[in-house]
């Protein structure tokens, strides 16, 4: 018992210590960051759904508030739910993908959000210096 108590308070500190950090996606490292797109996801960790994949590949462990992205088309796979409202979450069966075209020294935020009517999920992206809604997708992987 001792032992599992430890184990899991181990897990729980290294999540807790990736909370700030940064994804950095392939090519940015040597980049200017007025030559890459950030992509936001505001509190991972009290958010209900994770990205799971950038561009078809894991994107590893930890709780990544920033993608720093090249420019150009990037996909984003979303696993897990969405908060309806303050009473009501739900826990989608499927991930969905979200596309969108990153420009040089844009920020965006990625969300999600659920069509209870259509009881169907799906990501969005938003252009944080327009608050423009850039790209959506409700399209369930399989």
């Amino acid at each position: 018992m001792k032992l599992r108590l430890m184990a899991l308070a181990s897990v729980l500190a290294l999540l807790a210590g990736c909370g700030g950090g940064a994804y950095t996606g392939a090519g940015t490292k040597s980049l200017p960051p007025a030559e890459v797109a950030v992509l936001e996801h505001e509190h991972p960790e009290a958010s209900h759904f994770v990205i799971s994949h950038v561009d078809g590949k894991r994107r590893g462990i930890g709780l990544f508030k920033e993608y720093v992205l090249t420019p150009g088309e990037h996909a984003i796979r979303l696993t897990g739910g969405v908060r309806v409202d303050a009473a009501t979450s739900l826990i989608a069966e499927k991930p969905v993908e979200v596309v969108f075209n990153a420009e040089a020294g844009k920020r965006y935020l990625i969300d999600a959000g659920f069509d209870v009517p259509g009881k169907a999920w799906g990501a969005f992206v938003i252009d944080k210096s327009t608050g423009k809604v850039v790209s959506t997708s409700r399209s369930v992987l399989e």
